[in-house]
């Protein structure tokens, strides 16, 4: 959940900073995406009465960190954050679509599942595009 928000705020900075409305698009797409993700996450956490992660400090985040960069630097930084975030959050979904035993579980994670390949996807097109 914690990765989904700072997402979230990176995304927020993107829309703010990049003029690319490829990365725009992307941008607000996870928005919307990890912002309904979260929100089912926290649903099913009270639901089964799991601890919730406390938000962490924004200014310890990546996209306060990337608040300095601007224009292609920040477009490239953008893109691979997130291209190692959302790797990492695959591995993560992808064990738990296909080992949970909990049904409700299983299939958000397999609902995230798709929604994270689907922005590596646009991500490795953005990182392509960008290289040029």
């Amino acid at each position: 959940m914690e990765d989904s928000m700072a997402q979230i705020e990176l995304s927020l900075a993107a829309l703010k900073k990049s003029g690319n409305e490829a990365l725009r698009v992307l941008a607000q797409s996870m928005i919307d995406e990890h912002g309904k993700l979260g929100q089912e996450m926290e649903q099913l956490a009270k639901e089964r009465n799991l601890a919730i992660p406390a938000p962490q400090d924004p200014s310890h985040s990546g996209a306060a960190k990337m608040q300095r960069l601007s224009g292609r630097e920040f477009e490239r930084r953008f893109v691979e954050t997130n291209l190692r975030d959302h790797e990492k959050s695959l591995k993560v979904f992808q064990h738990y679509a296909g080992a949970e035993s909990d049904r409700k579980l299983k299939a958000l994670a397999g609902r995230a599942e798709k929604m994270v390949a689907s922005h590596l996807k646009m991500l490795r097109e953005l990182e392509k595009n960008l290289a040029k």
